[in-house]
């Protein structure tokens, strides 16, 4: 474009044609010079051939071997051939380029024996023909200096050579016995490989599975055991109502001037969602903003309104029943799966279109239930303990109830399912998550023995191993929050058991009715990804659980918000739990108690004492109470050995470690002061830390 507008089109061409031919020329350079190599070396032949030179049968004259003949032809020489000195005339011959040869290689006349100075050849050794056979060949390991052109090749050494003993020796050798000859051949030395030397190393505790016992021969638990429940009129009341507030919401936007419009409802067991669908001009957060006008005009009624309804066109306006209507637990678990695999399935509710909504520990895997008094949380949490064990065998499955109240779970004492009691102390419960995240590393060291990934994988290596199968875990907590407030580290066994103990069979149910952000944390919250909220006080509640509000329009009487990626991946679905009264609960806990024995785990037993043990081991705390004197003076023996192992001991911190009241851990400090072991006054620069121990036990 630049050559076009600035000179003309004639010129524009040559000087492309020019740049073109320079460009060839430069790209196919190395092929133009050899081409015209080999033409020069042509012409210098034809004219500087010898007189006298002999011609072929067709003509051409013959030309001199080249040095690649000659050095071919030398190999077959004679010592003697090799020292005679070469003829000057052999010299005088021109000598072709390498690039080319004759094509008459046969012509006997065109060759002539090569002769080489002694000055230009390599030192021969006075060898005999057999004594060259038995050196060995040098191998060229591609490390070698090779030698180069024009340079004085380096002469090859051979090594010495071992003689072999001939087949006559070998027999005179090894007379009486059968032994094969060796041949007379020399053999190259092999490498022999040899087991490297490991130290050795200490044994590493390798977990052993037990062997099989005989198991329980378990069934389902019939369904006749629960309640029906009939439904009365309350649905032909709910549906004349659904149509009275449609034609009234429909109202409302016509009368802001609204585009969007209610095209129909679906009743639900206890709300009814509204069917709101928009013009193309319309976004869904105008008919957002006018949520509460349309409560107002509805007569005060709570509004829930649902942008998004999963696999739907419209959005969804949820207003509460003129009747509720009750979902009956039998009914939930007559529509459960049933296969082996889904055997901790568990049912949370009906939704608005009337499904049963459900997912199994296996895949959520933890659970997360708050909710206020009087939402119905504990009714929920006993549909769920209730569907788990009238589905499996007490070998199959093992409880953990924490109920702080003490009279919560009180109808389930002595079932067979139980790994342990039912815990009512915070310390307990603190000492038995520990002792679950022991079993948890048990199970997966038997996990690696067995190459394997999970639990189901293990059960049924173990199955075809003749070894017992592991039972899956469920840790139920029904106030959370007052074992937080009680025992302060009893977040960390949960916190753990949450991250690691999906694979392991262990799986976790926590209920709280306060779930603030310093009782449900982030890291718990996270590592319990499916979280049940019922009706809440505040929207905080609701936003600590579902990151979102809504859980504080809810009605109450199990009435709930569902967030899991099992259940919809876009938002909370609203359902409405089942309902379980206390005569089904003690009617399914005495068919279970009749038909099969309750087996504590003995390792549970005394595991807040050893705990403490421990605990006191670990800060070198004598255990008083453990030592059987009650007295005043063993108490202060054991207190005086305590003290001389520490560096500042003050009053406030035997109390602490004694559990001790005020006045006599005055009277002890007192009398350590007294007889010498305590100073007398703390130190100006560690006032904080108490008064220094003036005598220790190592002196």
């Amino acid at each position: 474009g630049v050559l076009n507008q600035f000179v003309s089109l004639a010129g524009t061409y040559a000087i492309s044609i020019t740049a073109l031919i320079l460009g060839l020329g430069f790209t196919f350079m190395p092929e133009i010079i050899l081409l015209i190599k080999i033409q020069i070396d042509k012409a210098n032949t034809k004219t500087k051939e010898p007189k006298g030179s002999k011609k072929t049968s067709s003509g051409t004259p013959s030309r001199r071997v080249t040095t690649i003949d000659i050095i071919s032809d030398a190999s077959n020489l004679d010592d003697e051939g090799t020292r005679n000195s070469v003829s000057s005339s052999s010299y005088n011959e021109p000598q072709s380029s390498g690039l080319s040869f004759h094509n008459n290689f046969n012509d006997s006349s065109s060759f002539r024996r090569a002769k080489f100075q002694p000055s230009d050849m390599m030192p021969i050794n006075e060898t005999s023909v057999e004594e060259k056979a038995a050196q060995p060949v040098p191998i060229n390991t591609g490390f070698e200096r090779q030698p180069q052109p024009f340079e004085q090749p380096e002469v090859y050494v051979a090594p010495e050579v071992v003689e072999v003993p001939t087949k006559t020796e070998q027999l005179s050798i090894f007379e009486g016995e059968n032994v094969e000859p060796i041949n007379e051949q020399l053999v190259r030395a092999q490498p022999v490989y040899q087991e490297p030397v490991v130290a050795n190393r200490p044994a590493q505790n390798v977990a052993e599975p037990k062997p099989r016992k005989e198991r329980l021969d378990f069934s389902p638990l019939p369904l006749d055991l629960l309640n029906e429940y009939v439904s009365d009129d309350g649905d032909n009341e709910n549906e004349i109502v659904a149509q009275e507030r449609q034609a009234a919401i429909n109202r409302t936007f016509e009368n802001f001037k609204i585009g969007a419009r209610c095209v129909s409802y679906k009743v639900g067991p206890s709300v009814t969602r509204f069917n709101v669908e928009y013009d193309s001009n319309v976004s869904v957060n105008q008919v957002k903003r006018y949520v509460d006008d349309i409560s107002v005009r509805l007569g005060g009624v709570s509004a829930r309104f649902e942008q998004i309804v999963a696999g739907e066109t419209y959005s969804g306006l949820e207003i509460p029943n003129a009747k509720n209507t009750v979902v009956s637990f039998k009914e939930v678990m007559e529509q459960l799966r049933t296969e082996p695999k889904h055997c901790l399935a568990v049912g949370f509710g009906k939704n608005i279109s009337g499904d049963i909504i459900q997912a199994d520990f296996n895949e959520f895997p933890h659970l997360l239930v708050a909710g206020t008094t009087g939402s119905g949380k504990s009714v929920f949490v006993h549909s769920v303990l209730m569907t788990l064990i009238m589905r499996n065998s007490p070998d199959d499955l093992k409880l953990v109830l924490i109920d702080p109240k003490q009279v919560e779970m009180n109808m389930y004492v002595d079932l067979p399912h139980l790994l342990t009691p039912i815990i009512n102390e915070p310390q307990r419960a603190k000492a038995v998550l520990d002792k679950l995240c022991d079993e948890m590393d048990y199970r997966y060291s038997l996990f690696k023995a067995a190459r394997v990934l999970n639990m189901i994988d293990y059960n049924k290596w173990a199955e075809a191993n003749d070894k017992e199968k592991l039972p899956y875990i469920i840790i139920l907590f029904d106030e959370y929050a007052d074992c937080v407030d009680t025992c302060k580290d009893i977040s960390q066994p949960v916190v753990r058991i949450a991250q690691k103990a999906r694979a392991a069979g262990i799986h976790m149910c926590i209920a709280t009715q306060r779930p603030s952000v310093n009782i449900v944390t982030g890291t718990i919250k996270a590592n319990l990804p499916t979280h049940c909220a019922l009706m809440c006080s505040n929207s905080q509640d609701s936003q600590t659980i579902l990151n979102e509000g809504g859980a504080e329009k809810l009605l109450g009487k199990g009435d709930m918000l569902v967030q899991s990626p099992l259940v919809s991946r876009v938002g909370c679905v609203r359902l409405q739990s089942p309902y379980v009264t206390n005569t089904e609960i003690n009617a399914v806990v005495d068919y279970l108690k009749e038909r099969y024995p309750t087996n504590y785990d003995p390792e549970y037993d005394n595991i807040v004492d050893e705990a403490q043990n421990a605990a006191m081991q670990q800060v070198n705390i004598p255990n008083i109470n453990a030592s059987g004197l009650n007295d005043e003076e063993a108490k202060y023996i054991a207190i005086r050995d305590w003290t001389t192992a520490q560096d500042y001991v003050s009053m406030s911190r035997i109390q602490r470690e004694f559990s001790m009241g005020f006045n006599r851990a005055g009277k002890i400090f007192k009398r350590l002061q007294d007889e010498g072991y305590v100073a007398a006054q703390p130190d100006s620069a560690s006032s904080s830390k108490g008064c220094r121990v003036l005598v220790h036990d190592k002196f």
